[in-house]
């Protein structure tokens, strides 16, 4: 959103793409400067992908626009790859299941 904010407020100075990973204006992160930085937290590229979309998932996203972020074709490849089960999924399925019942 400050991405977008500083886009409207500065449209000169700012390099509007849909980029992840950006500078201040915009401008996409050096993959070794970026990496580098992730490999201090003992992360890398694609645990963040695979945090997004989990994220997404998990807050109701709806998959097939989770899909496209990530440049599937597929939303069941999205799912398949880069979602799990995770707790706060589990608690969200039980309750689902209990609206149902009760």
């Amino acid at each position: 959103m400050a991405q977008i904010n500083k886009s409207q407020d500065h449209p000169k100075d700012f390099t509007r793409r849909l980029l992840v990973c950006t500078d201040g204006k915009g401008k996409a992160v050096n993959r070794v400067t970026l990496a580098t930085a992730l490999k201090k937290y003992g992360l890398n590229f694609n645990s963040l992908r695979h945090t997004h979309a989990t994220k997404l998932i998990e807050n109701e996203a709806i998959p097939k626009y989770v899909a496209s972020r990530l440049g599937h074709t597929d939303a069941t490849i999205t799912q398949n790859l880069y979602t799990h089960d995770t707790k706060e999924m589990q608690r969200s399925t039980v309750e689902i299941f209990e609206k149902i019942i009760l």
